[in-house]
């Protein structure tokens, strides 16, 4: 009796172990993108004439880009941007995606035919932040509306 209690006990701690060890594993960046098209400007008694749905894209993570180093490009589609992604994924047919990511501050871009798209940035001038905190996921909503009016 006392080997199968000895088993057990054992068994049992590699089961703690292993799910801790992925806790790391259980972080990165969740959401959705979507193509915004068309007339968005408010009419009395109408409703808007644009379209926003969900749009399959590559996605890219870079370390933190700050306006200032893409002199000359003001977005939100950007022609070029600096170093390499430090991650890529791709959304489904319903715009959704998962990516998992170490902790820390990252520049979101879409791929667009035309360059790459971001139209957002924080108060230190950082393009499309989104942070990752220890343990969890970030949801973002990313609206590809270089082609809509508001």
């Amino acid at each position: 009796m006392k080997p199968l209690l000895i088993i057990g006990l054992l068994l049992a701690a590699v089961g703690c172990k292993s799910s801790l060890s992925t806790t790391s594993e259980k972080q990165g960046v969740t959401g959705a993108v979507y193509w915004m098209e068309g007339d968005f400007m408010p009419r009395i008694g109408e409703k808007p004439g644009g379209s926003r749905q969900p749009i399959v894209r590559e996605i890219l993570f870079y370390a933190p880009i700050n306006t200032s180093d893409l002199a000359g490009d003001h977005g939100p589609l950007y022609e070029s941007l600096p170093g390499e992604p430090i991650a890529q994924t791709g959304t489904g047919e319903n715009g959704r995606f998962r990516i998992s990511l170490p902790v820390g501050t990252y520049s979101v871009f879409t791929k667009e035919p035309d360059g790459f798209f971001a139209n957002r940035f924080d108060s230190n001038g950082i393009i499309n932040p989104v942070e990752v905190k220890a343990g969890a996921f970030s949801e973002i909503v990313i609206e590809i509306n270089y082609k809509a009016v508001f």
